[in-house]
């Protein structure tokens, strides 16, 4: 019979135990609707990673972005987020009409400062959307009624200013996505 790995944590009492409890600051930062600071940081993002899941629970996870100021905030509990023509494989979309639950970060590049929001999410076409944002005429829009959102110092951020975009090496060694392309269509 196989015996258990005592590394491996897997109840959230012994993740806690491990981790500990967060400070009380820490939880004063997740709220259940964006307030006028959070407004302002969408307002200048220009960028979004969007995460879904599907019906099978498989995640996916989209760059969203376009010029500062993108997505809208419709009302306190509801964003706009424009869908540009992209590659047309629709995961993300799809899994939107599956699993509408949907957790969102938002980028604001210089800084190293984010937002997370998540909730319920649905596609739209109402046909006034397109003119509501400031990033143009996109296909179609998604709302997402929020769930919660917190603003953070992304610590991940700060730390890959630790190391200057030289010391990435940026392409060295990486196959591009042609070239990846590429070799697994030539199968």
């Amino acid at each position: 019979m196989g015996r258990s790995d005592p590394h491996r944590i897997d109840t959230p009492s012994a993740l806690r135990a491990r981790i500990g409890e967060p400070n009380p600051a820490t939880r004063q930062k997740v709220f259940d609707r964006l307030d006028a600071q959070m407004t302002a940081f969408l307002a200048r993002s220009p960028l979004c990673l969007l995460s879904t899941r599907d019906a099978d629970g498989t995640l996916e996870v989209s760059p969203k972005g376009d010029r500062p100021g993108f997505t809208l905030a419709e009302n306190e509990k509801t964003l706009l987020i424009p869908d540009r023509k992209g590659n047309k494989l629709l995961f993300g979309l799809q899994n939107i009409l599956a699993n509408p639950q949907v957790g969102l970060i938002f980028l604001l590049p210089g800084t190293d400062e984010t937002l997370r929001v998540s909730g319920r999410a649905e596609l739209r076409t109402d046909p006034d959307l397109p003119h509501r944002c400031r990033s143009g005429r996109p296909r179609r829009r998604r709302a997402s009624e929020r769930g919660h959102s917190s603003g953070q110092i992304a610590r991940p951020v700060g730390r890959t200013r630790r190391a200057q975009v030289a010391d990435w090496g940026v392409r060295s060694g990486c196959v591009g996505r042609v070239a990846m392309v590429s070799r697994r269509t030539a199968r």
